[in-house]
């Protein structure tokens, strides 16, 4: 018997196929392939892009991921958010999704091509799945390590 996929089988899917595809890349050291491939996985799974980077990241109600040498810079950002985030829960019974990326320019490059770093930026997954995290890179900033 055969049964057709849903649409949310055939999204998770092609998220697959693209996480698949920027491991390929990224052991080639195709960084043009990698960045392509993660534009579009970081608009459709932001947070799945950020864990199939391989970069370092902090748990937590609002995760953080970093590029090495940036740990406490993502941690202070995180910081800065807990006031607000605070604010929406209490005020307004609403408790956002969001993960955070503080990222060097190498490890910005590797995951879009659009913003150029250096411009802080949100990814909002919401027509994917309202149950996804929204996503906030933050340029690093500093030479690092």
């Amino acid at each position: 018997m055969l049964f057709a996929r849903s649409d949310a089988d055939a999204r998770l899917g092609a998220l697959d196929n693209f996480k698949r595809a920027a491991a390929a890349a990224r052991r080639l050291k195709d960084n043009a392939a990698l960045s392509a491939i993660n534009t579009y996985l970081l608009n459709l799974d932001p947070e799945g892009a950020l864990q199939s980077s391989g970069l370092p990241s902090a748990p937590g109600d609002t995760p953080v991921y970093y590029s090495r040498g940036f740990e406490q810079r993502a941690l202070d950002v995180r910081g800065r958010l807990t006031a607000p985030m605070k604010f929406f829960e209490s005020k307004l019974q609403v408790r956002p999704l969001l993960v955070v990326a503080v990222l060097a320019r190498d490890d910005w490059t590797q995951l879009t091509a659009f913003p150029p770093y250096g411009y802080p930026f949100s990814i909002n997954p919401s027509l994917l799945a309202k149950a996804l995290r929204a996503c906030a890179p933050v340029p690093a900033r500093d030479s690092g390590p």
